[in-house]
């Protein structure tokens, strides 16, 4: 079946749909035990761009615990990035350079409300290019609570200073901590 992009509204999307416009599900996997990071290999270079979707959730003992993530095992000083944060306290910016890793927002930890998990979305266009440095944009949320000032939203921006192909993603659960049953992350490829 040839689809319209967008899709009518009221339509509901089947995969094989996706395929239709382009869109391919590389990786999909939902946690069964506890795990600090999650680790996607083999990543083709076949597509013009990559979107991976999160949902995550920590086994430490504070309400968020900080998620990262690196490209094609590189623990060096070789990332760039801007996070913007919107909560009810107010907003902020922060920016790094030349860190081990990219932070890509929070995640609740068991310190928050039960069966809380944290939202990501990350565009990584353009992923193969050798000649320039791999750029990516992404939106977060995070909630821990019932209450005023238990939700925080970020706008991701970062950067890794090679030329290089992705071809592997890890995500990162920070403080030590795991990532716990049921968190999950799916990688799309997206044609050009």
């Amino acid at each position: 079946m040839s689809l319209a992009y967008p899709f009518p509204v009221g339509y509901f999307v089947e995969p094989a749909d996706l395929n239709a416009v382009g869109i391919w599900s590389l990786y999909d996997t939902t946690l069964t035990g506890s795990a600090a990071s999650i680790d996607i290999t083999g990543i083709p270079a076949t597509f013009a761009h990559l979107q991976l979707v999160l949902s995550l959730r920590s086994d430490n003992a504070a309400a968020a615990v900080n998620v990262l993530m690196r490209f094609n095992n590189d623990g060096g000083a070789n990332y760039d990035y801007g996070l913007g944060t919107v909560a009810a306290s107010g907003t902020t910016f922060t920016e790094s350079f030349a860190g081990a890793n990219l932070y890509l927002g929070d995640c609740p930890g068991v310190g928050s409300a039960a069966y809380l998990f944290s939202s990501q979305e990350i565009w990584l266009p353009d992923y193969t290019n050798g000649g320039n440095n791999k750029a990516c944009t992404g939106v977060g949320s995070t909630k821990v609570g019932t209450t005023s000032g238990s939700l925080r939203n970020y706008l991701i921006g970062g950067w890794w200073r090679y030329n290089t192909a992705i071809n592997r993603i890890t995500i990162i659960c920070g403080a030590s901590a795991n990532f716990v049953t049921g968190s999950r992350a799916v990688l799309y490829g997206v044609a050009a």
